[in-house]
């Protein structure tokens, strides 16, 4: 006899004393009975340590069967490791778990969605810059993004009523939406409402330069949707221009009143840019003014604008990003009579977040400007 042969033959046996072992009595843990329990406790102690509570686990031997709904196809997968991985070695010889049948487990995502006749969607912008949004969306991922989109172009507040259902014009559907939420942002007050392959734009604004802007947004849709603007300009009402205020004497109180008016400015507002570029958006020069109305103040402060990102993409890509969007802002600054031999500006990238960008929200509470009063 070979040394393979006898290799693989103690294998075997090693096997089949393991499976052998398991059921009558030999397990690590005694008996049969009692080793099933355990590792039912063990499996289910390893999937309430992971934090996964949609899920049952029952045994079956060394098998464990689990029952529940999934979040998604990636939650099924750690759910699976975690009770594969809950007790002993693992496998046939070690006295663990030795499958995971999962086929009775419901992922949500992929539900079947009811069908929309007509496919029906909206999006309001209130007095306030609140911007609710209502009717359909295609599936969960152009939802989060068009939800996403709104609160970086809105930070007011975003409603969010939408429901997810099957439809669309065509998987473009979420192209032509996020070009509508971007239109209600150069618009003082608008509504966009869709049906179908049909979208209509209402509002009104006071610079006549944004309907150009929201005419080459709509321009790149795809083909086969019909997008109907109605839109005016309102000449801006006639106010008188305050006299410039007195530049601060450079001391810690004057510091602090700098701070905390740039913190109010920037908590109140968000600077926003054209997707993954540092090119301002035009709702975001009116924020940007009163910046520098308050910068032209403090001019006696070293003062750094820093840049950040959320965690999304390359993080070298990132941290170019932020640099190139905080130098953006500097460049605005000094065209606007901010003296900038006192201003610096820095991209940190990813590196500093504020919020999770494990959630669209933190991801948008994470791409933001910053503006520090040094002493």
């Amino acid at each position: 006899m070979t040394t393979r042969q006898k290799f693989l033959i103690g294998l075997i046996a090693l096997v089949v004393l393991g499976y052998f072992g398991f059921y009558v009595g030999i397990t690590p843990h005694g008996t049969a009975t009692r080793a099933q329990g355990e590792l039912q406790q063990a499996a289910e102690a390893a999937l309430a340590n992971a934090g996964i509570d949609w899920v049952s686990v029952t045994m079956d031997g060394q098998k464990a069967v689990l029952g529940g709904t999934a979040p998604s196809s990636e939650a099924i997968d750690t759910a699976r490791e975690a009770v594969l991985h809950a007790e002993w070695a693992g496998g046939l010889v070690g006295g663990g778990v030795t499958f995971v049948d999962v086929s009775g487990l419901r992922n949500s995502e992929s539900r079947v969605l009811p069908i929309a006749s007509p496919y029906t969607w909206s999006a309001d912008l209130a007095d306030d810059r609140l911007v609710t949004l209502r009717g359909y969306a295609p599936d969960e991922a152009s939802r989060a993004l068009i939800v996403a989109r709104a609160m970086e172009l809105f930070p007011r507040g975003v409603v969010d009523e939408m429901q997810l259902a099957r439809g669309a014009a065509s998987m473009d559907w979420p192209d032509v939406a996020l070009a509508a939420v971007e239109s209600l942002a150069l618009l003082d007050q608008g509504t966009v409402s869709a049906s179908d392959e049909s979208f209509d734009v209402t509002g009104q604004t006071e610079k006549a330069n944004n309907l150009a802007t929201i005419e080459e947004l709509f321009g790149k849709s795809p083909e086969g949707y019909n997008v109907t603007l109605t839109l005016k300009v309102n000449e801006p009402s006639a106010s008188v221009i305050p006299a410039e205020p007195e530049v601060l004497a450079a001391t810690p109180e004057a510091a602090n009143e700098c701070q905390s008016a740039l913190n109010i400015l920037i908590n109140d507002n968000t600077i926003n840019f054209r997707s993954s570029s540092a090119v301002i958006l035009d709702n975001s020069l009116t924020v940007l003014s009163d910046l520098a109305a308050t910068l032209r103040r403090c001019q006696n402060f070293t003062i750094e604008i820093a840049g950040h990102t959320d965690a999304t993409g390359d993080d070298q890509l990132n941290l170019q990003l932020s640099q190139q969007r905080a130098q953006s802002v500097l460049t605005f600054l000094g065209a606007n009579g901010v003296p900038v031999s006192r201003i610096t500006a820095h991209g940190y990238g990813e590196a500093q977040p504020v919020a999770s960008n494990q959630t669209r929200i933190g991801r948008a509470t994470n791409r933001r400007i910053e503006f520090t009063v040094i002493e």
